[in-house]
């Protein structure tokens, strides 16, 4: 009628569903987490070709730097980047032919995840633009 039971095995599924439960979420919020890691590194890769594009349009290096700078402002804050610090660095390749952008945004983890995970990344791109011969001047 009854089948014996074997004693100590009973109530092992619940505690293996305890026990692993943390596991899982911790692998999810570190799936979350790259994830975002990888839009930042998105968004900082169009901050920086937003920047070569808007120095490649102008002829003196001051209004190179600065339109280059607010590109990528804008860029980094229309996708909702939090950068702690923001740099934009600037290289020409020769007169008439390149310019190179580097751009780098310091961004707490917190920000990324919305959860409270300590410390910060630096995100950095690199893009290039032709320099337009009939660019605007100043």
């Amino acid at each position: 009628m009854n089948e014996p039971r074997l004693s100590g095995s009973s109530g092992s599924a619940g505690v293996t569903v305890v026990l692993l439960t943390p596991v899982v979420l911790a692998l999810l919020a570190f799936a979350v987490l790259a994830g975002r890691v990888g839009t930042a590194h998105q968004d900082v890769v169009s901050a920086a070709q937003a920047a070569a594009r808007a120095a490649s349009l102008r002829q003196s290096p001051s209004a190179m730097v600065a339109d280059a700078r607010a590109a990528a402002e804008t860029t980094l804050r229309d996708a909702g980047m939090a950068c702690s610090s923001t740099a934009v660095q600037l290289a020409s390749a020769g007169a008439g032919e390149t310019v190179t952008a580097t751009v780098s945004c310091q961004v707490a983890l917190a920000d990324l995840v919305d959860l409270a995970v300590p410390g910060q990344k630096t995100v950095t791109a690199r893009a290039s633009a032709p320099v337009d011969q009939y660019r605007g001047g100043a």
